[in-house]
């Protein structure tokens, strides 16, 4: 009787996996499950709402690139925020011909034209500033993809608060990636300071002050480079927080 009832729970198992190989069917909202019975849809044909919690662009298809593994579409409605907090203040370097570049990760395609930045102690001087975005890798040459260019603080940091400034360079794609978020001055006391998170993870930055981490060359304070030399990995916790978009 035990082989006999063995043999049944084979037969049995048998027959659900010829029925699962056969049935292909349609679900609602687009979806069909192919011949193992596994959910398989064209993402750019789903019919969903957004009464159903999803998010839909103009299109009404799903605000996600599922194409370039599900990441967020290269839209203004996408800001790129590089740390979740930026209310406290980061101090630039005051050594001569330094920059500090803290490493960041980008995990969508971004098109960026701005980049908004929380100015938390102003600088009512000549002294000038540049912030700017670099890719590269641990310790070798970093390039410039977007940067501000240099500006006074005596035209444009004379008050503390959110700032909006164009890249110089346009309007610039950055492919998800490692990046570094740059920012140097030629001020040497009494500096602007930049708001950031300075308990924010990092691979790569610095406390500012009389520290650096990177060099902009003989004579460039306060003026990113095309390129420079990117600083060798370090995990720190000091981290601006921009809004590029």
């Amino acid at each position: 009787m035990k082989t006999l009832s063995t043999f049944k729970s084979a037969f049995l198992a048998v027959l659900v996996l010829v029925a699962m190989a056969v049935a292909q069917y349609t679900l609602s909202n687009g979806l069909s499950r192919d011949s193992y019975g596994i959910v398989a849809a064209n993402m750019a044909t789903v019919n969903l709402t957004t009464s159903q919690g999803f998010p839909l662009d103009s299109s009404g298809r799903l605000a996600i690139d599922c194409a370039s593994g599900c990441t967020l579409t290269d839209s203004t409605a996408n800001p790129w925020i590089t740390s979740p907090r930026g209310g406290t203040a980061l101090s630039f370097s005051t050594a001569t011909d330094k920059a500090i570049l803290s490493g960041t990760l980008l995990g969508f395609t971004k098109t960026t034209t701005a980049v908004n930045f929380n100015w938390t102690g102003a600088d009512n001087t000549s002294n000038i500033y540049d912030l700017g975005i670099y890719s590269g890798t641990s310790g070798g040459t970093c390039t410039r993809v977007a940067h501000t260019g240099s500006f006074a603080g005596s035209t444009y940091t004379t008050a503390t608060g959110w700032k909006s400034r164009n890249w110089a360079d346009g309007s610039v794609t950055l492919m998800p990636g490692r990046y570094y978020m740059a920012y140097t001055t030629n001020c040497t006391s009494g500096c602007a300071t930049i708001g950031g998170d300075s308990g924010g993870l990092t691979f790569a930055g610095s406390s500012g002050g009389s520290n650096s981490n990177a060099s902009v060359g003989s004579g460039n304070g306060g003026s990113l480079p095309s390129s420079l030399t990117c600083p060798s990995d370090s995990y720190n916790t000091n981290i601006p927080g921009w809004s590029i978009n």
